[in-house]
């Protein structure tokens, strides 16, 4: 991804493996990668995906990373919008922080492609534990996404 009008990022050239989750392990099920799978993953693979969830340590870049993303995107013309999760199930109207609420709806209303990048800059941030569940599904509903759907 180009870096080209978006002064002050340095692209990292960041890898990203796939995994999932420990069959039968619960809510204590560990991440395993993915068998079969020896590249590492790069941004462009990522963005050709329907869903992505990135893990990594906290202040390792992702909210700067995710935002560079959705800048590059929207420089090339490309619907994309980056959103604070903990600020979406109480007032999804400021919680843009690349894009707007008005593009946001013109957008999910018009059948096109589209990248929305979520961050969770802290999860201590959240009202209530609730509230994360809650962003999904409002985000949801306004894209036309049924939970357990594609």
């Amino acid at each position: 991804m180009a870096t080209t009008g978006l002064a002050g990022f340095i692209a990292l050239n960041r890898t990203f493996h796939e995994f999932t989750i420990e069959e039968g392990g619960g809510d204590d099920a560990d991440l395993i990668r993915v068998p079969g799978q020896r590249d590492a993953l790069h941004w462009p693979d990522l963005l050709r995906e329907y869903r992505v969830i990135l893990l990594s340590e906290a202040g390792s870049g992702k909210t700067m990373e995710v935002r560079h993303i959705a800048r590059a995107l929207r420089l090339e013309g490309k619907p994309a919008f980056f959103i604070r999760i903990e600020h979406v199930a109480h007032d999804l109207e400021d919680a843009f922080e690349e894009g707007s609420f008005e593009e946001f709806k013109a957008w999910a209303t018009s059948g096109k492609e589209g990248w929305l990048l979520l961050d969770s800059v802290d999860e201590a941030r959240l009202r209530d534990p609730k509230d994360f569940e809650r962003a999904v599904r409002k985000l949801g509903r306004l894209v036309g996404v049924r939970h357990g759907s594609k």
